[in-house]
């Protein structure tokens, strides 16, 4: 995740120096300390985190399982024993009944359905739900359900920790400043960004922004 959210940023520097803003405002208002409140607050870093989850899926289905005896869904659907059932993961994401614009990659696109301000399409009643740490019917990075990764909230956290340190001390781009995406490639069911793409890094001044974490 954390290398997915590297190359999204190779690519946007101006996404890049936002997050800066943020990471500065939330530190003058916590005492310099990267509290749990404080990656609370990192409301930006947490829509930017879910839409490169959203681009950047891990795998097209979630949920594979085997049926050991016959069951009937609560809609009527008969699924006979023997079988592997997945729900798709993928499609969601680039549905555009779901995502306006799916194609296009909007940092602010959570952050905006929790504030209220964006077109949504969900029409979740508490926002909190647009959360990177929430597990939804559309949101399946984590799971979903009784099996939800108990963990997520740890990761979440760890996730925006890394980040913060990583881009309050490096300028980092795509080789020669190319504004191209690192291709996602697959192996089986997973996905993720070419493990032979490269990304430059430039160490620069924390500019104040250097976390006690």
């Amino acid at each position: 995740m954390i290398v997915a959210a590297l190359f999204e940023l190779a690519i946007r520097p101006e996404v890049m120096e936002d997050l800066r803003a943020e990471i500065r405002t939330v530190l003058d208002a916590n005492n310099g300390e990267m509290t749990p409140s404080a990656l609370h607050q990192m409301r930006l870093t947490d829509s930017f985190l879910r839409e490169t989850a959203r681009v950047n899926p891990q795998a097209p289905a979630r949920f594979q399982r085997y049926v050991e005896k016959p069951l009937v869904l609560k809609d009527g659907t008969y699924i006979p024993a023997g079988v592997y059932i997945e729900a798709p993961a993928e499609p969601i994401l680039y549905d555009a009944n779901v995502f306006p614009n799916p194609e296009v990659f909007d940092a602010r696109r959570f952050l905006k359905l929790r504030e209220g301000t964006g077109e949504d399409y969900i029409g979740y009643q508490n926002r909190e739900l647009y959360q990177f740490v929430t597990s939804t019917k559309e949101n399946l990075a984590f799971g979903f359900g009784p099996h939800v990764c108990p963990g997520r909230f740890w990761a979440t956290n760890a996730l925006k920790l890394m980040l913060a340190r990583i881009i309050s001390r490096y300028d980092i781009r795509m080789p020669n400043g190319s504004k191209e995406k690192a291709r996602l490639v697959s192996a089986g069911l997973h996905v993720q960004p070419d493990p032979t793409a490269k990304i430059e890094f430039k160490g620069r001044t924390p500019d104040g922004i250097e976390a006690n974490a």
